[in-house]
């Protein structure tokens, strides 16, 4: 659960054609669940996105809930991939770093007070960190046109302009 009075400092950024990125410390609103996070957000030849998440876990194992809202039709088709499919456009979710379990979630919340996400799914996955431990989770976001990426290193080999 993210805290609401958290906040994230955007520490990096860099304007590379090949490698358009920005990297926010992510660790206030993750405060008490997590004793680090980094996010870097990368658009990488032009051609697709990568999300890394770079975690440092405190004293207990920790879930790690990784979500994004659709409004696709969505459909696991693998132990690390989900495919989206709206209007004729494909798009291929792929995770790269830990063990996972993709999911898909409701969007109708159960609490009055929530807004309505009509036609709307949540994708994503579940993994679990041990206590004490340093691991990195990596989310590509491929158009169907796209066939290869690359690894994606870890944050602080990004290229970075401040």
């Amino acid at each position: 659960m993210q805290v609401v009075k958290g906040y994230a400092d955007i520490r990096s950024t860099s304007s590379s054609p090949g490698f358009l990125n920005a990297v926010s410390d992510l660790t206030k609103v993750y405060e008490g669940q997590l004793a680090s996070c980094v996010r870097g957000v990368a658009i990488l030849d032009k051609q697709y996105v990568a999300v890394r998440d770079e975690v440092k876990t405190l004293g207990q194992k920790t879930v790690i809930r990784w979500t994004m809202l659709t409004p696709a039709e969505a459909k696991i088709t693998g132990k690390n991939s989900i495919e989206l499919k709206k209007d004729g456009k494909r798009l291929r979710i792929e995770v790269a770093g830990q063990p996972v379990t993709m999911k898909t979630w409701t969007t109708t919340s159960p609490n009055s007070y929530d807004s309505p996400n009509p036609g709307t799914v949540l994708v994503g996955f579940e993994t679990e960190i041990p206590a004490n431990t340093s691991a990195a989770l990596t989310v590509k976001l491929i158009p169907q046109h796209v066939n290869k990426t690359a690894v994606i290193p870890d944050i602080e080999q990004w290229p970075k302009e401040n």
